[in-house]
């Protein structure tokens, strides 16, 4: 995978993306395995609350990303003893 591959999504999106994988995953298996459930079974309450748990997780971490772009870094400043063009000022990095 090369840089342009990653288009102009920020670090923090391409690192949520296996976990949105995951959290979109996880709510569709529980649903299939819900419909062949029988609903007197033991374990379709289970599966139910299951399912609401991890929408409700879902939910929650999507609320955690920022909804504004984070603000621009200001630039470094190394006091490296080499001049810039400009009169005497320390390079700007």
């Amino acid at each position: 995978m090369v840089a342009e591959d990653f288009g102009e999504r920020s670090l923090q999106d391409i690192l949520f993306e296996p976990v949105a994988r995951v959290l979109a995953g996880y709510p569709t298996l529980l649903k299939e395995l819900l419909e062949a459930t029988p609903e007197d079974h033991p374990d379709y309450e289970d599966v139910e609350q299951a399912i609401v748990v991890w929408e409700r997780l879902g939910k929650e971490c999507l609320n955690l990303l920022p909804t504004a772009p984070a603000p621009e870094p200001e630039p470094v400043r190394c006091d490296s003893g080499y001049e810039s063009e400009s009169e005497g000022e320390d390079e700007t990095f």
